[in-house]
């Protein structure tokens, strides 16, 4: 009896643990494959979203478009925002950048080429976004990035706005820590519910044996001896 009820418990058990294999794994590609991009678009059109506003607030400040005034602007912005804001000229050069001292923006190498000013520089009207998610050379920390061009008639530039990834990937993070846990519920539930129904089966098939035992020595306590078994066979 030992060896059965293990074998049916065994049994039932393995069969939780592969149903909750399939939706943890079900569960990771979601994530990876399902949440992930959708955060990340969203997370895109909320920054360029900002980054026009921003590229407003820029074309109508009357100041003058050199690295001071320019990066006390972004500076200025970038701290109400809780972003990274830098502005730069037609060419890619960099005026300002919150994240910089306004003393290392000379010494900043031309932003032409990065993807998302590149996008904007390319267009035939001077209104066009660009996005991007790297790492940046400059802080060492991936960002997402955002870019609008600016237009203030006598002069044209492009505002970019980058925020870290950090948060997104902390979400990320903590849905599969839920999902461990859960799963780690599931598994003592699984074990639980595996032992309930081993012992409720080898219960039932004690009571058959019980029953069938009992009727067995009925039969034979009787006058003809087991005949009843007999008569049945025969």
């Amino acid at each position: 009896m030992t060896g059965g009820r293990l074998g049916v418990q065994a049994r039932l058990f393995l069969a939780s643990l592969v149903l909750l294999a399939v939706f943890g794994t079900a569960g990771g590609l979601w994530l990876d494959r399902g949440l992930r991009p959708l955060l990340a678009q969203r997370e895109e059109r909320e920054l360029l979203r900002v980054g026009r506003v921003v590229s407003m607030q820029v074309a109508a400040a009357d100041l003058p478009a050199d690295v001071e005034a320019m990066d006390h602007l972004a500076d200025t912005i970038g701290r109400v925002a809780d972003l990274r804001v830098t502005i730069l000229d037609r060419h890619g050069r960099v005026l300002g950048d919150s994240d910089v001292p306004a003393s290392d923006v000379p010494q900043l190498p031309s932003y032409a080429n990065r993807p998302e000013i590149a996008a904007v520089l390319s267009g035939d009207e001077f209104g066009n976004t660009g996005s991007d998610r790297r790492t940046s050379t400059t802080l060492d920390e991936e960002f997402l990035y955002g870019a609008v061009g600016v237009n203030r008639g006598t002069w044209e530039g492009v505002v970019r706005v980058a925020r870290p990834t950090r948060e997104s990937e902390e979400m990320i993070r903590a849905i599969r820590r839920l999902l461990q846990f859960g799963g780690g519920i599931g598994f003592m539930v699984a074990l639980f519910m595996s032992a309930l129904a081993s012992r409720l089966v080898v219960r039932d098939l004690q009571k058959v044996l019980q029953d069938t035992s009992a009727l067995a020595n009925a039969a034979l306590a009787s006058p003809d001896g087991g005949g009843l078994y007999a008569g049945r066979v025969g």
